[in-house]
């Protein structure tokens, strides 16, 4: 496996630029909606409505992926859980009537994953479920170094998946992680689809988080190479926190082109 990986996350700046150019160059993590424009090696997803979407897809049979909180739960338990996930409702088969489990076909499965959340529109409680068989999908908690790293956001937990699982890593090109927005509107490119965030929302409400978990990866994996691409025009948007992170480098998406022709 190659030691050069480019984690793609949803920013607007990497629209239009042509993602089939790197395959074969390093190994391809994306996030979250990615699968569906382009297949990477590896997805990963930490929200869980996102999660259960992309296995319904049925894209977790043939890709690598990595979920949080994927743990599964004999049949057995189904109706029990269900029920007490909506106690006012007197059985599951009003439950589903009522568009409040979300969940794919069960084929024989003798496994679920389940995740209850508010529905943000209706501020309703929903489940999604989905009935395993067998699938590609790894438990992101199997393989966090620290406790913390549970409420990490999508991007940061890419790039951990690739510090943690590619061995022999020496660099990590970040396409479409942008952080800022230049026109305050939301940042990323699958905004106003199902279970995003609207072009209304605020465009800078989880910068201090993602940078501080980049920060974390940084400091963790000193002996690895990050390269953070941009467009020219984004190019002066660098982070102070991570001035002191002496493996991190702001380039174009030009110079990622020059250099990764070839393998470290």
């Amino acid at each position: 496996m190659s030691n050069r990986v480019f984690c793609i996350g949803n920013g607007r700046s990497r629209r239009g630029f042509n993602l089939k150019s790197i395959k074969g160059r390093g190994v391809i993590i994306g996030c979250n909606n990615l699968y569906k424009d382009f297949a990477p090696d590896i997805l990963v997803a930490t929200n869980h409505p996102i999660m259960h979407e992309i296995y319904r897809s049925g894209y977790c049979y043939t890709a690598n992926c990595y979920f949080r909180d994927w743990v599964t739960v004999p049949v057995q338990k189904f109706d029990s859980m269900i029920q007490g996930m909506f106690p006012e409702h007197r059985n599951i088969k009003t439950i589903r009537r009522d568009g409040l489990l979300i969940e794919n076909q069960r084929q024989g499965s003798k496994e679920f994953v389940v995740h209850g959340y508010k529905n943000k529109q209706t501020n309703q409680t929903e489940v999604s479920l989905s009935w395993c068989t067998e699938d590609k999908v790894k438990n992101l908690a199997d393989i966090y170094r620290e406790h913390e790293q549970v409420d990490w956001s999508t991007g940061p937990t890419s790039g951990y998946v690739a510090c943690k699982e590619i061995a022999e890593l020496k660099e990590v090109y970040l396409i479409g992680h942008d952080f800022f927005s230049i026109d305050k509107q939301f940042n990323n490119i699958y905004r106003g689809q199902k279970f995003y965030e609207s072009d209304t929302h605020i465009s800078d409400y989880n910068i201090n988080k993602w940078i501080y978990e980049w920060r974390r990866l940084f400091k963790w994996y000193n002996w690895i190479k990050f390269y953070k691409v941009n467009r020219e025009n984004y190019l002066n948007l660098k982070m102070n926190a991570w001035d002191d992170c002496k493996n991190v480098e702001y380039i174009s998406y030009e110079r990622m082109e020059t250099q990764t022709r070839s393998l470290p």
